[in-house]
């Protein structure tokens, strides 16, 4: 069970937008970078990342789904 996600995919978003200008390309570019950095950080590697997997919340920040292609490193 997760929590319930009020938004869209990113990649439904990016095509009812249509091409991202710089502005908006840095800060989801930004936000999925920090997403992969604490993963990294807690030791877990995130093998299946693409526009269907990161959620657009209704704020308009990033959310990591489909959590199930993770793998703990060893030894961490």
């Amino acid at each position: 069970m997760t929590e319930f996600i009020n938004g869209i995919e990113l990649f439904d978003a990016i095509r009812m937008i249509g091409l991202l200008n710089p502005k908006q390309t840095i800060f989801y570019a930004a936000q999925l970078l920090h997403i992969i950095e604490e993963l990294h950080h807690k030791s877990f590697i995130y093998r299946d990342l693409k526009p269907e997997n990161v959620m657009v919340c209704a704020d308009g920040y990033l959310k990591l789904i489909d959590l199930g292609t993770c793998k703990k490193l060893r030894g961490n």
